[in-house]
């Protein structure tokens, strides 16, 4: 199933070259104030950097729940090899003083910074794994002497979970922040 694609741009060449790169994309037309997305199959909604205004944006995030409801948010830029698509982080609604107070932690400001998730993400994998691949050999050189009974069946349930979780892990490594 391929995630919707919707176009906020105006009619144009703009509009024209990324409907030929995006085929299943649908126009909703220009105007974000007139777009109402009630009813629509959430996906991911692209407007145009250079001429869509800043409170347009805003309007149509903060209309969508907390958590998205599934939509995502991108705007077209021009680049050297054509138009490219940067996505626009609605990120969780944060107070302010969760921000500066006298409670403030480094990690909450670094929610609203999508670069420094990915790098948490990133480094947690990392932390993590290491500990993982050790305790996955470990397992591994005991069932080679273990006899048949109840400490190879836990053995072997330990080497199942371990090697979940190291799937679990490799779901994640596309989660990265990208270097320039």
């Amino acid at each position: 199933m391929h995630t919707p694609i919707y176009l906020a741009l105006p009619d144009g060449p703009r509009q024209d070259e990324i409907m030929a790169a995006l085929p299943e994309a649908r126009s909703l037309g220009a105007d974000l104030r007139g777009i109402s997305l009630d009813g629509v199959e959430p996906g991911v909604l692209i407007f145009d950097a250079a001429t869509t205004p800043l409170d347009e944006i805003a309007a149509v995030a903060s209309a969508l729940p907390p958590d998205g409801g599934g939509w995502r948010l991108g705007f077209v830029q021009s680049s050297e090899g054509g138009p490219t698509l940067r996505s626009v982080s609605l990120g969780r609604p944060h107070m302010l003083a969760d921000l500066v107070g006298p409670d403030a932690s480094p990690d909450e400001a670094t929610l609203i910074d999508l670069h420094g998730a990915l790098r948490q993400i990133a480094r947690a994998r990392h932390d993590l794994n290491n500990p993982l691949t050790s305790a996955l050999a470990e397992t591994q050189l005991g069932l080679l002497d273990a006899p048949e009974g109840e400490v190879r069946e836990g053995l072997e349930i330990i080497q199942e979970q371990l090697r979940r979780l190291r799937d679990l892990l490799v779901e994640t490594n596309h989660l990265r922040p990208f270097t320039s």
